[in-house]
């Protein structure tokens, strides 16, 4: 089947991680049709977007590259999708974007390396219902947890325990 990771969350990617990432590539290339990588910062496309990286089967459907507004000075990492950019993404050039905030024009603020690799992302080719399945997964709202509070359990334990002794003292003294 297809799988999709949401690399949304990854920090930082250090040469044992890296390694990590190609063997668990190697592993499940044969036991999946497509790979779909969501979200990667571009930490992962500079680092780990070649095609050992990828184990031939990974598609990057989109990352997240900086861009500074020039009316209202922000800079902020906006999403880019690469089958809906790719004409200029494989020239290497960032695509044009607006300001989240302002809805101003923007600069691209990526570093070289970044925009080295731009060139070599495949087009990715997901069909309507894996971008259906990933646009609901990113709309949807976490459930809160639902944790009890344990010092409160253990208060609340500790007051019927002092209850129930309390009032065993009361029957043994209304006793004798």
């Amino acid at each position: 089947g297809d799988v999709i990771f949401d690399l949304t969350s990854v920090g930082k990617i250090d040469p044992a991680g890296a390694a990590e990432w190609r063997q668990l590539m190697a592993v499940i290339r044969g036991a999946t049709d497509r790979i779909f990588l969501v979200g990667c910062p571009p930490v992962f496309i500079e680092r780990l977007t070649q095609e050992e990286d990828l184990g031939g089967k990974a598609q990057v459907i989109s990352f997240a590259m900086p861009y500074s507004c020039t009316r209202c000075q922000t800079t902020a990492s906006q999403v880019v999708d690469v089958e809906q950019h790719f004409d200029v993404l494989k020239f290497a050039t960032p695509p044009e974007l607006k300001c989240l905030d302002c809805g101003g024009a923007t600069a691209c603020v990526a570093s070289d390396a970044l925009l080295a690799h731009l060139a070599t992302l495949p087009k990715p080719a997901p069909d309507a219902q894996i971008r259906k399945f990933i646009k609901a997964v990113q709309e949807r709202k976490p459930e809160k947890p639902k944790t009890v509070d344990v010092a409160a359990a253990q208060a609340r334990s500790q007051n019927l325990m002092i209850a129930v002794v309390g009032l065993a003292a009361v029957v043994v003294i209304a006793v004798t």
